[in-house]
């Protein structure tokens, strides 16, 4: 997780012009635009694109677009760089031509044993966790949009219970049970999977 204050405070100087705040703050939401570039691309698109390679991108199009970012609040940021990786993700699909290439052609496995080995997990530890984070994502996709968002803006944006509510313009309360349901049906359709 990142400290929200201190994001709201660099959203704050780099709204006034100070490049290197900006930096800083983009820096700091690194890890969750990895994570959220990840839950986009899915297990086939993950095997041909990085999400680092994506998280790179979005940086380097952030900074150059900063300007036209309109939000004064950390919640509309990301949802300005949720947009920034949907747009990236949407170019690279065009550029590699995801439906006609064969990821079993391509190489590239030494880098993610690697990156298992830094993490001391084993490639078999580190195959179910892949299989597990498809199976999460695939279902999470199944999820209607309003239960899809609900998850996400708490668990992947990190964003507290209020701030979330605030972000869909519910109650407390209303949040409440959309999470409840949310997380039934995420159970359910994770259920399903092994039928």
């Amino acid at each position: 997780m990142y400290d929200n204050d201190e994001l709201s405070r660099l959203l704050s100087e780099a709204r006034k012009g100070d490049r290197q705040a900006l930096g800083a703050m983009l820096a700091l939401l690194r890890p969750w635009m990895r994570v959220h570039a990840e839950i986009l691309l899915g297990q086939r698109l993950r095997a041909r694109m990085d999400g680092s390679d994506i998280v790179q991108d979005v940086h380097v199009r952030a900074i150059e677009h900063f300007d036209a970012f309109n939000g004064e609040s950390v919640p509309q940021l990301r949802v300005w760089l949720a947009e920034i990786v949907r747009n990236v993700i949407t170019d690279c699909i065009r550029r590699h031509g995801a439906d006609k290439r064969d990821a079993g052609r391509e190489e590239g496995g030494g880098q993610q044993i690697s990156h298992l080995e830094g993490q001391g997990t084993t490639p078999s530890q580190g195959a179910m966790r892949n299989e597990d984070h498809a199976r999460i994502t695939a279902s999470l996709w199944r999820l209607p949009e309003k239960y899809r968002r609900v998850l996400q803006l708490r668990f992947f944006d990190g964003l507290s219970s209020q701030e979330a509510a605030q972000e869909l313009g519910v109650t407390a309360g209303n949040l409440r049970v959309l999470m409840v349901r949310a997380i039934k049906r995420l159970k359910e359709e994770l259920g399903h999977e092994h039928d």
